[in-house]
């Protein structure tokens, strides 16, 4: 069986933006008395779209109006962060992408970030000519943990589920491209290593050459959980021959 597309998740994923994620949020939720660790987001709010982080956060203290204001607010501070940061891709995306392009394969991405934030993180990191969809936060009606963006995704490349990789980094990412019916590869970082992935199909803890090459041929094949973690197959168990 051969791959149809490559679907890739922005954050977390393409770079390791929770930093920024959580000082743009820390900055809107601290005039309410709100303080927040890299502890408190990485169990509450890592992988979720900016509505739910804010109501688990403000439900008690804001309405829904003032919410999404706040919302706003935090989108507008986080683009200034990505115009202004040293963005660098996590260790071997930008590989990654190029191996698929030479193959001939569409590449998306699909996010709870905006449409703007992501397209404007693929410009500054030299990307933008590499990624034929972006599927954002606006372009779905329900954010991950469902799966719309991933069958956004699926439809505008003309791909079909059953045939297409994505690389995720949360649980709540996992989640929503297993309901999409892709073969979800989980990629943790510092935030979600420690997280439960063991709902995605493999766990690779590097993306090197040999494991790029095996994952962009056919990675399909019996999905073995680890006894001693329940975690999903590493990248030298999960390919084929």
């Amino acid at each position: 069986m051969v791959i149809d597309a490559l679907i890739l998740d922005f954050d977390g994923v393409i770079v390791e933006s929770e930093s920024m994620h959580l000082a743009a949020v820390s900055s809107v939720v601290a005039p309410y008395g709100v303080t927040l660790t890299e502890s408190d987001w990485i169990e509450r709010c890592v992988g979720h779209h900016v509505d739910h982080v804010l109501e688990q956060l403000l439900a008690e203290r804001t309405t829904a109006q003032e919410r999404q204001e706040l919302a706003q607010k935090k989108g507008a501070v986080f683009l200034e962060m990505l115009s202004q940061a040293d963005l660098r891709c996590r260790p071997g995306i930008p590989e990654l992408i190029e191996a698929a392009r030479r193959m001939h394969l569409p590449v998306a991405v699909a996010s709870a970030s905006s449409e703007e934030e992501i397209t404007t993180a693929l410009r500054r990191l030299g990307l933008s000519d590499a990624v034929d969809v972006v599927v954002g936060s606006e372009s779905v009606d329900r954010p991950k943990p469902r799966p719309d963006a991933y069958l956004r995704a699926l439809e505008l490349v003309g791909a079909r589920a059953s045939h297409t990789v994505v690389l995720e980094d949360t649980p709540t990412g996992i989640a929503a491209a297993k309901a999409a019916g892709v073969y979800c590869v989980a990629y943790p970082h510092r935030f979600t290593q420690g997280r439960d992935l063991s709902a995605a199909d493999l766990v690779m803890e590097q993306l090197d050459g040999r494991a790029i090459q095996r994952l962009l041929s056919s990675p399909w094949g019996p999905r073995v959980p680890t006894p001693s973690t329940g975690t999903a197959q590493s990248p030298s168990e999960g390919f084929g021959p």
